[in-house]
């Protein structure tokens, strides 16, 4: 379970993001337009906590179908938007996940990666470095776990 999943969804159903974590230069960083795209937020590992900020007169099911149709575990999405590089920004936050077994973080994650609290599965692949920070803290770590070069390391 990671703490926050949070993201942009447009009406054909192509998500956007940016740290993970907030809604901050997520229009920025995609060149949107306001009213192209809605606020989401994922809370925890269930639909019901899967929520869309949309405008009067739309439907917030519309949405959430779009989602959930392609998506059926939070997870899945986190894994479609590192994957499909479909996040932007300087830092990476995926704290409090619990990654399944294939889980693969993307080639580069930028300045900053916070996996505090994360629980990583064996064979868990780390990219070779990460820009600036690594944070660790209160993470699981599987035996073998090859530390990737970065500046500072928090644990």
């Amino acid at each position: 379970m990671c703490e926050f999943l949070s993201f942009a969804v447009d009406k054909k159903g192509q998500i956007y993001a940016s740290n993970l974590s907030g809604h901050y230069g997520i229009e920025e960083a995609w060149n949107l337009k306001p009213g192209e795209y809605r606020e989401a937020e994922w809370t925890n590992d269930t639909e019901k906590s899967l929520t869309v900020r949309v405008e009067e007169g739309e439907e917030e099911n519309f949405y959430r179908a779009l989602i959930l149709g392609t998506w059926p575990a939070r997870i899945e999405l986190i894994q479609h938007i590192l994957g499909k590089n479909r996040w932007r920004g300087g830092w990476l936050n995926l704290r409090g996940c619990t990654f399944p077994e294939g889980f693969k973080m993307p080639e580069s994650v930028g300045e900053w990666l916070d996996l505090s609290g994360c629980t990583l599965p064996e064979g868990f692949k780390m990219p070779e470095s990460v820009g600036g920070s690594l944070n660790l803290r209160g993470c699981t770590l599987p035996e073998g776990f090859k530390m990737p070069k970065c500046k500072n390391i928090v644990r």
